[in-house]
């Protein structure tokens, strides 16, 4: 029977397909994305670009870059690090999306009572604040809501 394929031999094919996956995917794919990323990054800011190191994980699809930075500025020095990491990050997302909507909304209360209005950053919001910013935020929030019982 030379015309089957054996289950060995499906088993090696196998084998080595998630060996060139698991080396491209630590290896290959961080080499050659920390140097386009240097290189693409570096002519679209007209600037020399540094990455300490890139790493990744195949098989969480976990992307690091660690030493950012930005050259050749006096008066600017931009160093940046970090990952990504989709289940940890969209909570965080979430949280920080949810704080911004909620200071939106004493934002606005506090434009038209003719204040000037701060960035979200500088808006602090007492407790009883906060409760009235959540439930401004909720009745225009733009979800279904529950019918009132």
């Amino acid at each position: 029977m030379k015309g089957l394929i054996q289950p060995k031999r499906i088993l090696m094919i196998f084998a080595a397909i998630l060996g060139l996956y698991t080396i491209a995917g630590f290896f290959l794919v961080p080499w050659m994305g920390k140097k386009t990323i240097i290189k693409q990054l570096g002519n679209a800011l007209e600037r020399p670009v540094a990455i300490t190191c890139v790493s990744m994980n195949p098989y969480s699809l976990i992307l690091g870059i660690k030493g950012f930075s930005i050259k050749e500025k006096k008066e600017l020095n931009l160093e940046i690090e970090g990952s990504y990491d989709r289940i940890q990050d969209g909570e965080a997302l979430r949280k920080k999306g949810y704080e911004a909507l909620i200071k939106s909304e004493k934002i606005k209360e506090m434009t038209v009572k003719g204040r000037p209005a701060p960035s979200l950053e500088d808006v602090t919001l007492l407790p009883e604040e906060r409760e009235l910013a959540v439930l401004a935020a909720y009745e225009q929030a733009g979800f279904p809501k529950p019918m009132e019982e």
